[in-house]
């Protein structure tokens, strides 16, 4: 597996670290992750700057089982799942499925966002590129999923970093979309960057979708492209970089 420019770490390690960020990243690829507490610096900025009086944001944790549920019915939204979800492994429902593979494993890296009737309006799952390695996570998608899997592993080893932070999953609901709710998550996501001290906030995004335009039009640029589906789905998954002030390339 190509390593990570910038990455922090070596060898094997290094490599091993990078394959099981990977598989937390799928959720935005073709086949697509106890308590925590955000640093106090952070709560304390998104609390007194970023929070519109009618949304707050809740941890991962703290997140109930019918959001959840949700959560992993809104990854459908961004990519090509149900196609990589088909004939899984564990023979699950698809929206079961992704709950279990690109939800649960990773509701401690994730936020939802609720209106101030407790509504649930949307979220996103993002850390570290370090962070994500720590991750146990599986894939149980079937077998012939395996070598779009690891072309995928070896795209990002090769242009994520250690201290970059990843967006993995982003998704509002249908209803609450165009009322300037995307803002309200990238500012959170912004200062989530600043409180790890990431240079740079990551993410992938498939060419065609509606998403390609707004994260260009937030500041977004393409660094690189993954096109080995482009036959199968027509489509090609950019990987996506947003420097924040003070951020580097």
């Amino acid at each position: 597996m190509p390593t990570a420019s910038g990455a922090g770490t070596s060898g094997t390690r290094r490599a091993d670290t990078m394959r099981r960020t990977a598989t937390a990243m799928r959720a935005s690829m073709p086949c697509s992750r106890h308590d925590c507490t955000v640093p106090t610096p952070m709560n304390a900025e998104l609390h007194a700057r970023l929070q519109p009086e009618t949304h707050h944001f809740v941890p991962g944790p703290r997140i109930a089982d019918a959001q959840r549920e949700r959560m992993a019915a809104l990854l459908f939204a961004t990519s090509y799942l149900e196609y990589c979800s088909f004939g899984n492994r564990l023979r699950l429902p698809l929206v079961a499925l992704q709950r279990r593979q690109n939800i649960d494993p990773y509701i401690a890296h994730s936020y939802g966002l609720f209106d101030a009737a407790g509504r649930f309006s949307g979220f996103y799952t993002a850390a570290t590129i370090a962070e994500f390695g720590k991750v146990d996570a599986v894939s149980y998608y079937r077998d012939e999923m395996r070598a779009m899997d690891a072309a995928y592993d070896a795209f990002i080893a090769l242009h994520a970093r250690a201290d970059d932070l990843f967006v993995s999953s982003l998704a509002l609901e249908e209803r609450d979309r165009g009322r300037g709710l995307l803002n309200v998550l990238l500012a959170h996501i912004e200062a989530l960057a600043r409180s790890k001290g990431s240079p740079r906030i990551v993410l992938t995004v498939w060419e065609n979708s509606a998403a390609m335009g707004i994260y260009l039009h937030k500041g977004f640029r393409s660094r690189a492209v993954f096109d080995y589906a482009a036959e199968l789905f027509f489509d090609r998954l950019h990987f996506m970089e947003l420097l924040p002030p003070g951020g580097s390339q």
